[in-house]
């Protein structure tokens, strides 16, 4: 799918919002984000083994701990599929662990398993061996897009403090991304993600020519790269990873939102998808998933052998 900032252009164009006066570009990302939370709730409510939104988190368990983070991009903590374990590097085969939250103690202490509770999953028994890998099989958030803010053109690193110096990109120079975020997230020019929720600590915009920003953060673990892009919000890429085919849906999805946006008596209309948006969205997911939809037969009696 086409960057964020060419999608905006479109949407100006349908929605005749050339100018930045009413809604500038980051407004318009937020819609679009909107938009993009909307489709894949539709398609995951009818569908939620999608092979577009299935994603795999890997950890290895410490010894005499029993609590772990979920996966943070996790759509809901009801969205795990499975839950697996192996121990040892020599094995290949997982055992999938059972879902005790239903469970009396006395069930719960006849093999392994495991509770989510506060986004959080407690494995049971507690693992007592390091080389026990759990593998959890989930449905993953889509990351927030959004237009390109500015393009990196220095860094400065000072002990735990990180400077950005960057050359605003958006149509309005002056706008200020810390207006709207407390974050902000750096991409490669294909969306790639170097850097997600890095604090906005410190932003100015250069004066007196606007159209260059210092933004102070926190020292990130890992590149921000000298002509990667800055993009706002926790999470937020300058590419959407719904497929390509559903480019004409999120724009014309993001262009009702507009056209109702001042209008109090459609505004159930300005947040909810048409029935033939729905229609569509189903039928793009619904035969997309990682299971056969007619597994083999395996049973001997039943092919008379």
């Amino acid at each position: 799918m086409r960057r964020i900032d060419f999608l905006i252009n479109k949407i100006r164009l349908n929605t005749n919002n050339l100018s930045t006066n009413r809604f500038n570009d980051i407004d318009i990302g937020i819609f679009l984000s909107d938009s993009q939370r909307s489709i894949q709730t539709v398609a995951i409510n009818n569908n939620v083994r999608s092979d577009f939104f299935s994603a795999e988190y890997r950890f290895f368990a410490e010894n005499g701990k029993d609590t772990y983070d979920l996966p943070e991009d996790i759509f809901s903590k009801s969205s795990i599929n499975s839950v697996e374990a192996r121990t040892g590097h020599q094995s290949n085969d997982y055992a999938s662990w059972t879902n005790l939250a239903n469970l009396t103690n006395v069930e719960r202490a006849k093999g392994f398993g495991y509770i989510l509770r506060d986004n959080k999953i407690i494995l049971s028994p507690v693992p007592m061996n390091t080389t026990t890998e759990i593998r959890i099989i989930y449905v993953k958030s889509l990351p927030d897009v959004g237009p390109r803010y500015a393009q990196i053109e220095s860094k400065t690193l000072v002990g735990s403090v990180l400077t950005i110096v960057a050359n605003i990109v958006l149509n309005d120079k002056t706008l200020k991304l810390s207006d709207y975020f407390d974050h902000f997230s750096v991409v490669s020019k294909d969306g790639v993600f170097e850097q997600k929720k890095l604090s906005v600590n410190s932003f100015q915009i250069d004066t007196p020519t606007p159209g260059k920003v210092t933004i102070i953060t926190d020292s990130p673990t890992g590149t921000v790269t000298v002509g990667s892009y800055v993009v706002g919000g926790l999470r937020t890429s300058s590419q959407s990873e719904l497929p390509d085919v559903c480019e004409k849906l999120l724009c014309s999805i993001t262009e009702r939102f507009i056209q109702y946006i001042d209008s109090s008596k459609d505004a159930n209309a300005s947040t909810a998808l048409s029935n033939e948006e729905g229609t569509v969205i189903i039928e793009l997911f619904k035969n997309h998933t990682p299971d056969s939809p007619y597994p083999p037969i395996s049973n001997g009696d039943y092919l008379n052998l």
